[in-house]
């Protein structure tokens, strides 16, 4: 369904598809808070669509924790400024310990010499700390005066699974007491995720990992476009949820429950199935 389409449903389901007793963007919203409750109730297999993997880039010992080694989760965004760049194909940007990894999303804007890539997305191909390349860059002229980069990041809502790319298997996440200072797990890999890190432990120093998580999904807009992060099954579930949250809002507590009922059924039937 698209959004328009969603909140059509919605008003038919409501008995108000003229938008008197609720208006579209009250709709809106009860939309995107249903969204939210299906995603925190859905199977991670369910979310396939919502899947999204990122190399964690370099790994830090933390000295608090005896030298245990941590990778920093992905953060909410970053803007980098100053940035220079080579006229070149592909262009090579430098900025000092950008933090940048393989896969990150940036915008560019703010560039003065270069100022054709101005409004540009494209993803990072890191070099090395200094330097970096973004897919399909290539400018004619070379930027000396600096303009900024700036990471879009989606936000995390949970974490599907760790692999541990230098040792070739999957990490055994576990919790951090579990772990301690123990720095040299030596029957595989060990992870544990705290204080917005992820703390990794075996025998063989980790000095990169791939994590899969499951991302926040995009608002639900009052347009046209088709909505393919998520399946028809789990729409119609958000659909059913907003009824709920509206039917309640209306203090029409009966309508309310059957709303919510059939949409607890739907979710445990989606979730069995995994779609």
């Amino acid at each position: 369904m698209t959004g328009n389409e969603m909140i059509t449903s919605l008003g038919y389901r409501l008995e108000d598809s003229g938008h008197v007793n609720f208006t579209s963007a009250q709709k809106l919203v009860a939309l995107n808070d249903a969204q939210r409750q299906a995603i925190s109730t859905l199977t991670n297999d369910a979310l396939v669509h919502l899947q999204t993997s990122r190399s964690m880039g370099s790994a830090t010992a933390d000295t608090d924790l005896g030298s245990l080694l941590y990778f920093a989760l992905p953060t909410s965004s970053a803007i980098l400024t100053g940035v220079t760049a080579t006229a070149a194909d592909p262009t090579v940007f430098t900025k000092s310990s950008h933090a940048l990894v393989d896969g990150d999303v940036v915008k560019l804007y703010g560039f003065t010499e270069m100022s054709e890539i101005n409004g540009m997305t494209g993803t990072v191909n890191q070099l090395n700390s200094s330097t970096f390349e973004i897919n399909g860059v290539a400018a004619d002229n070379a930027e000396t005066t600096g303009g900024t980069v700036e990471k879009l990041e989606t936000s995390m809502t949970r974490v599907v699974s760790v692999y541990d790319d230098t040792n070739d298997r999957f990490v055994e996440l576990t919790t951090i007491a579990a772990i301690g200072d123990h720095t040299a797990y030596n029957y595989g890999t060990k992870g544990a995720l705290f204080n917005n890190r992820l703390y990794v432990s075996s025998s063989t120093a980790t000095s990169d990992c791939t994590l899969v998580y499951i991302t926040s999904p995009t608002d639900i807009v009052d347009t046209a476009t088709e909505i393919t992060y998520l399946s028809d099954s789990i729409q119609q579930v958000i659909v059913e949820l907003a009824e709920s949250l509206l039917w309640r809002q209306d203090n029409r507590q009966n309508r309310s429950a059957a709303a919510a009922s059939n949409a607890a059924a739907m979710i445990q039937a989606i979730n069995g199935l995994g779609v």
